[in-house]
């Protein structure tokens, strides 16, 4: 019994004393290169190229690898893994990569977390990364060139194409929808490319209508922004003049030549879009004249009208045909109008035969009765005013 006593009383001793002595810690057994990862600014969408981590077992015992997973695994992902399964003795190693896909725009960080029999386990490796992209912002974003008078050529409108993302932007084409009405007079942003976060380019438009109305197109932007393409929508009004002409003829009938005819009213209307400028009216002959001209060199305003009167005044007989021209900058240029008219001669007595011979005559008596005929050979009436009468003798006399 003593000695059974003696026993249990010392072996409470000992623990006691073994109670009293320090605690050594658990050592670490796992060592991490590097121990944390940033990555350089990745365009979203597309992959970073991995950075590797080395794992090194320090201790004498045996370093086991459960797994090796991301924590919240949504921009970055673990790959090559030889890692989870390993038993690592002493100074072995074994290696992992990590890749930063951003699938948005901003800082992103994340842990590498490793599952071990290391006494700290999970050991955990930061990883951040910025994920970045272009982004086009238009200025204007829709041009209107108002009215052009078509043939011709409006003054250029610019758009300026500014890169507001994060990463810098590559223009590919600069292209019009159409390109019938429309023209890119002057583009830097395909040569400027790629364009630096914060900085422009510029696209020259310019439009040329061959039609009239309203003439749309757009301009097409293509870039590796996210919207790809980016459009601006065009507009501008196509106008020019037109013309109407009444009479389009005019017919003065017969008239004596030397005289003039009344006056006969020409009116020209601008029923078209655009001012009607109008040059010098002519006629090509002296056959006929101009008066009371408002139309030459004159702008006749859209909706409104001039008129010019022409006279008939033949200098020669028979039919006289003209025209009338109108020249402006309508399409049909030059208008032109009819003229008719006849010049007549005047009335032509002609007697025939010229003379009478009544040969010798006994005086005192009475010839043989000769005729003379009055003919009107002009191409007007023929008026005679009285008898027929003899002058400078009294021996002649007409009986009928």
């Amino acid at each position: 019994m003593k000695t059974r006593g003696l026993r249990a009383v010392l072996a409470a001793s000992f623990l006691f004393l073994a109670s009293l002595l320090p605690t050594r810690a658990l050592a670490q057994i796992i060592d991490v290169s590097p121990p944390s990862l940033s990555f350089p600014d990745t365009v979203v969408g597309q992959t970073s190229a991995p950075q590797t981590v080395t794992v090194e077992n320090l201790d004498t015992n045996v370093l086991s690898i459960t797994s090796v997973t991301m924590v919240a695994g949504t921009e970055f992902a673990v790959l090559n893994d030889l890692c989870t399964g390993a038993n690592l003795n002493q100074n072995q190693t074994c290696t992992f990569d990590v890749e930063f896909a951003p699938i948005v725009t901003g800082t992103f960080a994340d842990d590498v977390s490793i599952v071990s029999n290391d006494p700290s386990s999970p050991t955990l490796v930061p990883v951040d990364g910025d994920g970045v992209q272009p982004e086009v912002t238009l200025t204007p974003t829709s041009l209107s060139f108002g009215n052009q008078l078509v043939g011709t050529t409006s003054a250029t409108q610019s758009v300026t194409v500014e890169n507001t993302g994060t990463s810098d932007l590559t223009v590919t084409l600069v292209d019009l929808a159409v390109g019938t009405e429309y023209a890119i007079a002057n583009e830097d942003c395909t040569t400027l490319s790629p364009i630096a976060p914060g900085n422009t380019c510029t696209i020259d438009v310019e439009f040329s209508p061959t039609t009239t109305g309203l003439l749309t197109d757009d301009l097409e932007i293509t870039s590796d922004a996210p919207s790809s393409v980016d459009i601006v929508p065009l507009d501008g009004t196509g106008i020019q003049p037109a013309t109407q002409v009444t009479p389009g003829s005019l017919n003065f009938g017969s008239l004596a030549v030397g005289n003039s005819s009344v006056p006969q009213t020409v009116t020209v209307e601008n029923i078209g879009t655009a001012t009607l400028n109008i040059g010098t009216l002519t006629v090509g002959t002296s056959n006929y004249t101009l008066t009371n001209d408002t139309c030459s060199n004159a702008a006749v305003l859209v909706g409104n009208d001039c008129t010019v009167d022409v006279v008939f005044n033949p200098t020669v007989a028979g039919p006289l045909p003209d025209t009338l021209n109108i020249p402006s900058d309508a399409p049909t240029t030059p208008d032109t109008v009819t003229l008719n008219g006849t010049g007549l001669n005047g009335p032509v007595a002609s007697a025939s035969p010229a003379t009478l011979n009544f040969g010798n005559q006994q005086v005192g008596t009475t010839s043989t009765t000769l005729v003379a005929q009055l003919t009107n050979t002009g191409n007007q009436p023929l008026g005679i005013t009285g008898a027929p009468t003899v002058v400078g003798s009294t021996d002649f006399a007409v009986v009928n």
